[in-house]
C-alpha cells in the first residue's frame, strides 16, 4: 500500500500487543507477589469491560459508517471522524484496550500486573498514536490541528 506519510508499517499491531500484555500480566501473577483483594473488584471489572466494549464498538461503527480506513498504516483514512465518541477522545479504540487491561487487572488482583498496563500505554503512545497523528496531520492539515486543540488524546 502507498503510505503517503512514509512512516514504517508496524510489525506488531495493537491487538497483538494487547494479548502480549495480558499474557505478561498472567505471568507476573504467577510470582504471587503483591496479590490483593480488591473491594468490589468484580463490579469494577464489569464496569471496565462494558466501557471497553462501548469505546471499541462505537469507534469501529463510526469508521464503518463513514466508509473510511480504521488502521491508517494499512488504508489511509478518507474522512476525519470527529463525531460520536471522537468528540471526547481522539483514541477511543486504544482507550478501550486500556480498559480491557484494567478489567484483566481487576480479575488478576496483583499489583505487579499494573506494570505491563503502564508499559502498554507508553508503547501505544510512542509507537502508534504519535505516528497516526502525523499521518492525520499530513492528510487533513488544519482540520486535524483544530480537532486536536478541542479534543484530548486520551480522556
Amino acid at each position: 500500500m502507498n503510505n503517503k506519510s512514509n512512516l514504517p508499517i508496524p510489525k506488531i499491531l495493537p491487538p497483538v500487543g494487547l494479548l502480549i500484555t495480558a499474557i505478561s500480566m498472567i505471568l507476573l501473577k504467577q510470582l504471587a507477589i503483591g496479590n490483593f483483594d480488591l473491594p468490589f473488584g468484580t463490579i469494577l471489572m464489569w464496569i471496565f469491560i462494558i466501557t471497553a466494549l462501548y469505546l471499541d464498538s462505537s469507534a469501529i461503527l463510526l469508521f464503518l459508517s463513514e466508509k473510511t480506513g480504521i488502521i491508517p498504516f494499512r488504508k489511509l483514512p478518507t474522512t476525519l471522524v470527529t463525531t460520536g465518541i471522537y468528540r471526547y477522545t481522539r483514541n477511543p479504540m486504544y482507550l478501550g484496550m486500556v480498559f480491557w487491561l484494567l478489567a484483566w487487572f481487576c480479575y488478576l488482583q496483583t499489583v505487579l500486573a499494573a506494570i505491563p498496563v503502564i508499559l502498554f500505554i507508553f508503547w501505544i503512545q510512542k509507537r502508534y498514536i504519535k505516528q497516526e497523528e502525523q499521518i492525520l496531520t499530513d492528510l487533513f492539515g488544519a482540520e486535524f490541528t483544530q480537532y486536536c486543540s478541542q479534543t484530548r488524546r486520551w480522556i
